[in-house]
């Protein structure tokens, strides 16, 4: 029976020495293709965090420069509707007899000057519309731009190692598998 139990251990014995033998040089065979593989995978991943991330950080600067000019816009209206309303508030004397052709000429044009400001006033509050009623949303894109330096920050550039020192991004790889 002692010789039995020896064989039938020798066998499996055997059979697990064939196995490991098998496995390892399936390994040694598929290695570089999953590690290539691994490496396009990375890569491709990474690419696509820093590709949103940046894309996200570009539109929110586009949408705050374009809310700066309409502000912009917006303090330019204002100071032209100031502009217009001091000629408005700009004294007028009345015309009397003892002005002669050219005063009266000087008083008639500032009466026209004054009519086409407020003119201008009324047009230009007209296109202003309610703009004072809505708040800033500057700070929308502002916040939104946040999380994504910070993915970028951490996740975003992966992809440089990988092109750059592809073996150094394998030993770090194994090394955080290894914890």
């Amino acid at each position: 029976m002692n010789d039995q139990l020896q064989k039938a251990l020798a066998n499996l014995l055997g059979r697990a020495t064939q196995g490991v033998d098998a496995g390892v040089s399936f390994l040694q065979a598929q290695l570089p293709d999953v590690i290539q593989q691994l490496l396009v995978w990375k890569l491709v991943a990474s690419l696509l965090v820093f590709g949103v991330c940046s894309s996200l950080i570009v539109g929110c600067v586009g949408i705050l420069l374009k809310m700066r000019r309409i502000h912009l816009a917006w303090r330019n209206l204002e100071y032209e509707i100031q502009k217009y309303e001091n000629v408005c508030d700009y004294p007028i004397p009345r015309a009397n007899m003892n002005m002669c052709q050219d005063e009266l000429r000087k008083l008639n044009d500032r009466q026209m000057l004054r009519d086409a400001a407020m003119a201008k006033v009324t047009e230009l509050r007209e296109a202003r519309g309610n703009y004072n009623d809505l708040p800033d949303y500057w700070y929308i894109p502002a916040i939104s731009m946040m999380p994504s330096i910070a993915a970028l920050a951490l996740y975003g550039f992966t992809w440089i190692q990988i092109w750059i020192a592809p073996k150094l991004y394998l030993i770090e790889y194994a090394a955080s598998l290894g914890k």
